[in-house]
């Protein structure tokens, strides 16, 4: 959208602490957009998923209410919102996973899946750190 933006992002790790993510992203992405002259406004609408929303129908649901905000907005016809070239998903590790690709949801909730049993580093990794 030219004049706001949609982020959904799901925590890993039982216990993170979603809003202070948010604080702490706000911040720095003020810190960027000051070179442009402008700033997140100060009320934003953040909002911490409930259990509901967090389980595949619903986190579809919502992923598919975000991506046609272009749609409602009039900025492409209806059903081209997936053509929308600002919307996108992005899994670390993962640039290549497609948003709107067929084996997209298989390979989101496999990767998902995969993260909250493994975590970011292997364990071997850890002892590293």
């Amino acid at each position: 959208m030219p004049d706001h933006i949609h982020l959904l992002w799901l925590g890993i790790v039982d216990g993170c602490d979603q809003q202070l993510a948010m604080q702490h992203f706000r911040a720095r992405v003020n810190e960027v957009l000051q070179v442009y002259d402008c700033r997140l406004q100060d009320q934003a609408y953040d909002h911490v998923l409930k259990e509901t929303d967090r389980l595949e129908e619903g986190f579809k649901a919502l992923v598919d209410y975000i991506s046609r905000n272009p749609e409602r907005g009039g900025l492409v016809d209806r059903e081209g919102f997936a053509s929308y070239p600002y919307t996108s998903c992005l899994i670390p590790g993962y640039p290549e996973l497609e948003l709107f690709s067929d084996e997209y949801w298989t390979r989101f909730w496999r990767t998902y899946a995969y993260l909250r049993k493994n975590g970011l580093f292997r364990l071997r990794d850890r002892k590293s750190l």
